[in-house]
């Protein structure tokens, strides 16, 4: 009889680099190859739909896979917000970790964060003032441990859009 091996695996959304959908688990198998369907213990399986899955190693227990993994990535738990996709669900996943140890904001935790940036919009701002005003808010979102969610930004062209629109209108 085998002893139970555990995989360590990485998901990296290269099309959406900045969209926080970086992923690592331990997985009772290994990642497979996207063509050859063969295993992948360590190095690139492939890639599908903008998604690049990598093997890290093969581990006799999952403290030596968590210790791997504390010792060579930046990660945070994966329950973080309860996001899970369909790959998390998977019944061979023993746990998730998301990349980066930064707090993701939510929706909510956004919108009130934003609103310092938010409340002194004119509807006059150019792009590349606005543009400015999301790099100088993700920065400090960054000093404070989070990151502001992707709708942070369309936030501030909306609300300019909509203050020209009810000073023109």
């Amino acid at each position: 009889m085998s002893k139970q091996k555990y995989y360590v695996i990485s998901c990296e959304d290269v099309a959406h680099p900045d969209a926080d959908n970086d992923w690592l688990y331990i997985a009772l198998k290994p990642a497979y190859g996207n063509m050859d369907k063969q295993p992948v213990i360590n190095g690139w399986a492939g890639s599908t739909n903008g998604i690049n899955v990598c093997g890290h190693g093969e581990f006799n227990s999952v403290k030596s896979a968590l210790e791997y993994i504390h010792e060579n990535f930046d990660c945070r738990d994966g329950d973080e917000n309860g996001l899970y996709d369909e790959f998390n669900q998977d019944p061979d996943i023993v746990h998730t970790f998301r990349m980066g140890l930064l707090h993701v904001m939510d929706k909510t935790e956004t919108g009130d964060y934003m609103w310092e940036w938010l409340k002194d919009i004119t509807g006059k701002e150019k792009d590349s003032e606005l543009d400015k005003m999301w790099d100088e808010a993700q920065e400090n979102a960054k000093e404070n441990g989070c990151l502001i969610g992707g709708e942070g930004f369309d936030m501030l062209y909306d609300r300019r859009d909509a203050v020209r629109h009810e000073r023109e209108g």
